[in-house]
């Protein structure tokens, strides 16, 4: 018997969990906690990857935690220690 869709509809199906997930623009704005502006020089800076879907641009999830892990990579690690109160003269 040949190879058709009809004997074998499952082969053809996409798994919904291995679609990467597309962010609008004012969802990505969101996450990265950046206006119009900041999120537009990153796509122009190259930093953030999008993807032109008809009429609509969209971001792939991925290309957000990527910018977000650069940006804890820049800041480095944080103390667990609060600083100590100045010496207040009473």
């Amino acid at each position: 018997m040949s190879d058709t869709f009809a004997s074998q509809p499952e082969r053809y199906l996409i798994d919904p969990a291995d679609e990467p997930v597309l962010l609008t623009i004012p969802e990505a704005m969101a996450i990265l906690a950046v206006n119009r502006w900041g999120l537009q020089r990153l796509i122009w800076d190259r930093q953030l990857a999008t993807v032109k879907i008809g009429g609509r641009r969209l971001v792939p999830e991925e290309a957000v935690s990527a910018v977000l892990e650069r940006r804890l990579v820049d800041i480095g690690p944080v103390d667990d220690v609060a600083p100590e109160p100045a010496n207040s003269a009473t």
